[in-house]
């Protein structure tokens, strides 16, 4: 039992070290930014679907989050899916969108989570699940 103690201990001040240092890596704007979010984007853009599903379901009704839902999550998906791919093989470059000196996201927010952080899929005014290109 004190082992298994001891191997949870070890593997959550791993975790922390590194959470501590994406977080802090994340915050810059560089080559190397611009490659994690690229490959985070390309794991994890199947995510869209569930959002697109919330977001359908809270401005109508629980039929269209599984009907329009789905397909808005889908083509959200597929975008930030290429937009991960595209700036995976374009990181060594800066940005052509903006300043051309920095490493700016194609889609917006930069990750798919950060759409549920601040209750950002309550319904609002603005269209509600897609990925947007600056």
């Amino acid at each position: 039992m004190k082992k298994v103690v001891k191997v949870l201990f070890v593997c959550l001040i791993a975790f922390a070290m590194v959470s501590s240092a994406a977080t802090s890596f994340a915050a810059e704007n560089n080559a190397g930014t611009k490659a994690y979010r690229g490959l985070v984007n390309v794991l994890t853009g199947w995510m869209e679907v569930p959002v697109g599903i919330d977001t359908a379901a809270k401005e109508d009704n629980w039929l269209a989050g599984v009907s329009v839902g789905v397909c808005k999550g889908a083509v959200a998906a597929f975008g930030r899916t290429f937009a991960g791919a595209l700036e995976l093989v374009t990181f060594p470059f800066p940005s052509i969108i903006g300043n051309p000196t920095d490493y700016e996201p194609i889609v917006e927010p930069e990750y798919v989570w950060e759409k549920w952080e601040d209750g950002a899929t309550t319904v609002s005014s603005s269209t509600s699940s897609d990925s947007y290109v600056k």
